[in-house]
């Protein structure tokens, strides 16, 4: 009897481990999957942070949120408060030049200097704070 006991405990304890095994892969899995969303998240607020930080420079620059589109296209519309500009031809990034703020802005019928942003180039549209 005192044998039978014995196996029988002994598959208790079996048992006992065996599920305390499943449970700790389970939470090591649920670790990893959080691990997994929280890189995700880091990875957002990153981008987030330089997309920021490109609208700070562009706006530090005297410039609407990255404005402006391709070479030769008047379709895109300048956000609230912008005007849109056409480099010159052959003109580089960090090339200054003056433009005239149009009617309707603070500045109006004064002249503005503005730089040409990284990554543009002549003929190119940006768009321009008028508002300051």
């Amino acid at each position: 009897v005192r044998g039978d006991e014995d196996t029988a405990q002994k598959k208790e304890d079996v048992s006992a481990a065996a599920a305390a095994v499943a449970e700790e892969k389970k939470k090591k899995q649920r670790e990893k999957e959080k691990d997994k969303e929280m890189e995700k998240t880091v990875a957002a607020v990153e981008v987030a942070a330089a997309a920021e930080k490109k609208r700070e420079a562009a706006a530090a620059a005297g410039f609407c949120e990255a404005g402006g589109a391709s070479k030769k296209t008047e379709s895109v519309a300048a956000a609230p408060g912008c005007f849109r500009v056409r480099l010159p031809p052959n003109c580089e990034p960090g090339q200054v030049f003056e433009v005239n703020v149009p009617p309707g802005f603070p500045q109006s019928g004064q002249t503005k200097r503005i730089k040409v942003p990284p990554g543009k180039d002549g003929e190119q549209y940006v768009q321009v704070r008028g508002d300051e």
